[in-house]
């Protein structure tokens, strides 16, 4: 990290930076080598043993239910290009909703969104040299932003930060499932710079995504620096990803 800290300082020094936007998951959280299928399954298992459900839904179904609406979901956002984006509430109220009838009392969202959280937080480690110089730039008067691709609001974000910190970061959360636009079509970036009354050229992006954190906000104009998690984590991470995809694949067919 201290290479990539004295890129950013190094570009700022160049360049008339007002505003530093940073990406939050594997860029200041960093996660672990679990693929994501796994994660929803540690969620889903949890929620399982907490939440009382009807005789009907088994533990592997809720899971399954899990992956079968996110894809649906995801699959809209994708289609709809930036104007749409799959919150929390969303997907597991349909989950659990699973065509019974009734309304989904919004305590038991809350209740797995809590479950969730929790589990994240042991899941997760805080880029702690990123933060700190993060908190410089701040001291020398640089506006520190959060810009996020993900279904979990800005509260929820805030709220695993703050574990970790043990203070509420004063910086403001652009997070596309609040916004309903997306850093991967451009126009969550497009909405942070609108409302922070900024142009693209005074504004740095911080990311470890190639294409929504570099590829997309350099077109915009935006300065970028790319925070990629280490090759031997991709390696790892990709093996984990694919074994555990094969296998959710074949518990699907039996």
């Amino acid at each position: 990290m201290r290479n990539k800290i004295l890129q950013i300082e190094k570009l700022i020094n160049k360049n008339e930076i007002k505003v530093i936007s940073v990406d939050v998951f594997d860029t200041l959280l960093l996660r672990t080598t679990q693929p994501e299928l796994m994660r929803f399954k540690d969620f889903s298992q949890e929620q399982y043993k907490q939440i009382t459900l009807d005789n009907s839904v088994t533990r592997d179904e809720l899971y399954f239910a899990r992956l079968k609406v996110g894809r649906e979901l995801f699959s809209k956002a994708k289609r709809e290009g930036g104007c749409y984006e799959v919150t929390y509430k969303e997907w597991m109220k349909t989950v659990l909703q699973g065509g019974r009838e009734g309304r989904v009392d919004d305590k038991i969202v809350q209740h797995c969104l809590d479950i969730e959280l929790a589990l994240e937080q042991q899941m997760l480690k805080l880029n702690k040299s990123l933060w700190l110089y993060l908190e410089t730039l701040r001291s020398r008067g640089h506006k520190i932003v959060l810009c996020s691709d993900m279904y979990l609001g800005a509260k929820s974000i805030n709220y695993l930060l703050r574990s970790f910190v043990g203070a509420d970061l004063p910086y403001t959360t652009f997070v596309s499932s609040e916004w309903q636009k997306t850093k991967r079509a451009g126009s969550l970036y497009r909405a942070m710079m609108l409302e922070l009354e900024v142009e693209a050229e005074n504004v740095l992006h911080i990311g470890d995504n190639w294409i929504s954190d570099i590829l997309v906000p350099s077109n915009l104009g935006i300065h970028t620096i790319h925070t990629p998690r280490s090759f031997s984590w991709g390696i790892v991470h990709r093996i984990r990803a694919f074994f555990y995809r094969f296998y959710v694949n074949y518990k699907a067919q039996i």
